[in-house]
């Protein structure tokens, strides 16, 4: 009876670690900062999504003008119209300007 026992027990421990493995396929995701910077009386938005040059680009209506937007929150909207998801945020503190930084993220085929 105890060699039964010793046997149970020592068995066990591989019993618990035979599970399957339920890990998901994580999809690819680009990523993209935005910039939301007011002018004095209106905000524009600077993307950075790392395929235009260090700075990244404004982004621009049908015409090919700057869009400037009347707050924060109507240009993150906007953002979220073109497929992005908000990831996190944080500020830019210069001496004399202070930019809010958004990360956004959406999924590498779009």
């Amino acid at each position: 009876m105890k060699k039964l026992l010793f046997l149970v027990l020592f068995a066990a421990p591989f019993f618990c670690f035979a599970q399957t493995d339920t890990t998901t396929h994580k999809q690819k995701v680009t990523y993209c900062i935005a910039q939301v910077e007011h002018d004095g009386s209106k905000f524009d938005i600077n993307l950075d999504d790392g395929s235009r040059g260090r700075n990244g680009s404004e982004i621009k209506d049908n015409n090919g003008k700057t869009m400037k937007f009347d707050t924060r929150i109507s240009a993150l909207n906007y953002i979220t119209q073109l497929g992005w998801t908000l990831v996190s945020s944080y500020t830019l503190k210069g001496t004399t300007l202070e930019v809010i930084a958004f990360v956004f993220e959406r999924p590498a085929n779009q």
